[in-house]
Formats: structure tokens, C-alpha cells, sequence
């Protein structure tokens, strides 16, 4: 009879009983574990026709399932006994031993004998997976991501171990399961998965305030307070919901308030690395990502300027304003290259149409959000193919315009778009 037991409170978790083929004397003599949690249990079993034998079974560690189970008849075909005191040994590399008293060959001089027996267990590899992780995006889609994973196996050779996705491979934005594998010259294989989070830009500002809130609770020093209580209010008002569209990018109308609340939070971390106040590492990391995050919000509008066919003159301003805020953002001064991103970031945005219902007259009114200044052609179809330009206007000094068109009425369905001058 074995039964397994919980820890934390002595419930019974499983039983298993055993009746040998002799239908009579059964009693269990050692217990144990191996690695993978599983039990190992021998004892002295009667036999059909074979007296007494050795009797070991595993049972699975969850349910108590048999995986296997061997009996042993000595050479005489009578007594063989498990002993009671460590009569039984496992190895971590899968050997199981036994050992006992067996009734020798029929023959002078071997009526009782030690005997040892010895199984060998077909164990699969260990493998062990790092905890999940949780990254910055460091490209415009996605971040490299590095990890370890570490497998052994009873033999001594390394086993060969695959991840999918591997390390050193570009994570996209979001949640990446990893499931890797560690296989043996047997074939046997262990698994193991771990998640891969890659933050977005507005994902990388909520982990860096959480950082700076968490500093602001070990801090009772007056003055530095101030700075990081202005620091984290201004980049609150950044992560702002209305001024997002998703993780990588900004509302065309008013995103550029992201660019300038996080541009007075720099100028506050600077004032607290400059006088070596606060917990210098951490504000130094903060200010780091500040620029990092600010970055790749402009180079994502840049590359999705480029997929849109953006004027190749746009682009190249939009590029020229990267460059000087890369090389503001070396020079080792407070917050100079976030205006350079931001306007970076406005040039490649494009414009959108945010369409508004129809007027009581019969118009369709339509906001055009550009740059300040920005002149647009608007032409209109009706089968997406033949399109006519119904008009032109600037955007105001915010970046806004508004376009009604006169004949929408006359029409069940009539498509726009807008070329940007």
C-alpha cells in the first residue's frame, strides 16, 4: 500500500494498493523520490509459482499513475526478499537499485545470496527557462531580445536545445510566448516556456513613472522632492489617453503635447543629476528612456511616412530633425533634441481626415489635421479609381483645417482623400 499525502495539510492525495500474481503475502520495505518528483517503491512480493520475489513500481508524483513496474525471480525459483533497511537507492542519472537476500542456484554452498538489481530509468533532459521578461521596444518594430536557457541530462552530453522564437530574435510589440526544448541522444525531451513582453513607447513611459513614484516614496528631502514630484506630474500628463492612438503612436492634433510635457520632466531629472540628488542611477535610467521612448516615436512616424509614399522632401526634413535631436541628445544637455524629435514626428505624421455628420444642409464637413501651415488638395470619387480635385486650404497655426464639401448631398456615397501640398 503506498499514498501520497499534501505537505500543508496531511490530505490525502492519492493511493495505490498492490496484490501480486500469488494473490497472498505483499509488504512494501523502502520509498523514495527521484527527480522528477515521481514514486519509486520496492517490497517483497509472492509470486504464482515463484515463492517470493522482488516487486518495484513507479507511480506518477500528480495522480499516483503506474509508469512501470518489474518483479525479480532469483535463479532458484524461491525466496527473494527486498531487505528492510536501505534497500533501496536512486540516482539522479535514472538508476534505481535494490537489494536483498536470494536463494541461489540449487547446489551446495549457495542457499542464501546478496542480491543487488538494477534498473536504469529512460529520464529526459532537465531544462530550465528564465522568468518572464518584460523589455523596452528599442526599433521601430519591436526590440532584439537576449536570454539564457540552461539543460542537463544523466549522460553528461549537453543536450540540444531549440527556442522558437530563438535568442537574439526581434520581438514585436506585445506579448511573445517562448517554448523551448532540450532533446537527448535518446530522443527523450523536456519543454519549458516564459513570456516576452515588449513595451511600447506609451507602455515604456508607464513602467519609467512607476520607477520614479517608487524613488518619490523613499524620498524626504524637501527640494528633491519638489523636482520628482514635478517631474512625475508632467510625464502623467503625457501618457494623457486622449493624446494616444495606441502603444507607438500620436494623436496627429495634439500628440505634440507629449513631446513638451516630457520635455519639462527632462529639464526637472537634469536639475537632479546635475546636483547629484535622488537616487542618481535610477534618474539617470529614467532620463535615459525619456529620449530613447521620444526617439522612436518619431522615427515610427517616419517609417510609416515611408510606407505611405509621403514627398521624399518631407521625408528628408523629417529625417534632418532625427539627426540634430541624435546629436542634442549626446551632448549631454538637459532635454535638448526632445523639440528636434517632436518636430520630427510632425513632419512624418500625416494628415488625416476625421470626418464629422452631415449638416443640416446637406454638406459634408471634414477635419484635415496637418501641420501649421500645411496646404491640402482635397479630391473626391465614386468608384476609388477617377478621382476630382473639389478643393484646396491650409491648416491653421494648431495644425487644423476644415473642408465642407457642397455637393456630398447629391450623392449615396462619394469617397475622399488628400494630397498634401
Amino acid at each position: 500500500f503506498t499514498a501520497k499525502y499534501a505537505a500543508a495539510d496531511g490530505a490525502l492525495l492519492w493511493e495505490k494498493r498492490y496484490n501480486g500474481p500469488g494473490n497472498d503475502y505483499d509488504s512494501g520495505s523502502a520509498v523514495a523520490v527521484n527527480r522528477s518528483g515521481n514514486v519509486i517503491v520496492t517490497g517483497t512480493s509472492s509470486g504464482d509459482t515463484s515463492g517470493y520475489d522482488y516487486y518495484t513500481a513507479e507511480y506518477a508524483a500528480a495522480d499516483g499513475a503506474l509508469l512501470w513496474e518489474k518483479r525479480y525471480n532469483g535463479p532458484a525459483n524461491g525466496s527473494d526478499v527486498v531487505g528492510r533497511s536501505r534497500s533501496l537507492a536512486v540516482g539522479a542519472n535514472g538508476i534505481i537499485a535494490i537489494t536483498g537476500s536470494s536463494d541461489g542456484d540449487p547446489g551446495p554452498g549457495s542457499l542464501h545470496d546478496y542480491a543487488t538489481v538494477v534498473y536504469s530509468e529512460n529520464v529526459p533532459p532537465i531544462i530550465t527557462c528564465p522568468a518572464n521578461m518584460a523589455v523596452n521596444f528599442t526599433r521601430v518594430d519591436g526590440a532584439v531580445v537576449d536570454f539564457t536557457v540552461t539543460a542537463t541530462d544523466e549522460s553528461g552530453v549537453p543536450p540540444t536545445l531549440t527556442c522558437a522564437p530563438p535568442s537574439g530574435s526581434v520581438f514585436p510589440l506585445g506579448q511573445t510566448v517562448v517554448t523551448c526544448a532540450a532533446a537527448n541522444a535518446e530522443t527523450l525531451s523536456s519543454t519549458c516556456t516564459f513570456t516576452v513582453t515588449v513595451r511600447g513607447a506609451r507602455g515604456a513611459k508607464d513602467h519609467a513613472l512607476a520607477e520614479l513614484i517608487a524613488l518619490r516614496a523613499t524620498v524626504t528631502n524637501r527640494d528633491e522632492g519638489r523636482k520628482l514630484d514635478g517631474a512625475i506630474e508632467h510625464l502623467i500628463q503625457s501618457l494623457t489617453p486622449e493624446l494616444w492612438v495606441d502603444e507607438t503612436h500620436l494623436q496627429r492634433k495634439h500628440g505634440g503635447r507629449v513631446f513638451r510635457e516630457e520635455e519639462e520632466t527632462l529639464k526637472m531629472l537634469c536639475d537632479l543629476l546635475k546636483k547629484n540628488q535622488g537616487d542618481t542611477p535610477v534618474v539617470q535610467s529614467v532620463f535615459d528612456e525619456m529620449f530613447e521612448i521620444d526617439r522612436l516615436l518619431a522615427a515610427v512616424a517616419i517609417q510609416d511616412a515611408i510606407t505611405a509614399g509621403v514627398p521624399a522632401k518631407k521625408i528628408e526634413q523629417s529625417q534632418e530633425h532625427l539627426a540634430r535631436g541624435d546629436a542634442g541628445a549626446d551632448d549631454g544637455k538637459c532635454a535638448k533634441g526632445i523639440d528636434d524629435y517632436r518636430n520630427a514626428w510632425k513632419l512624418a505624421a500625416r494628415a488625416k481626415i476625421a470626418a464629422r455628420p452631415h449638416l443640416a444642409n446637406g454638406r459634408m464637413q471634414m477635419e484635415l489635421l496637418g501641420k501649421p501651415g500645411e496646404g491640402f488638395t482635397v479630391q473626391a470619387s465614386l468608384n476609388l479609381i477617377d478621382w476630382v480635385t473639389i478643393g484646396g486650404l491650409s491648416a491653421d497655426t494648431e495644425g487644423v483645417a476644415i473642408f465642407e464639401d457642397a455637393d456630398a448631398g447629391r450623392y449615396k456615397a462619394r469617397y475622399y482623400r488628400v494630397l498634401s501640398e
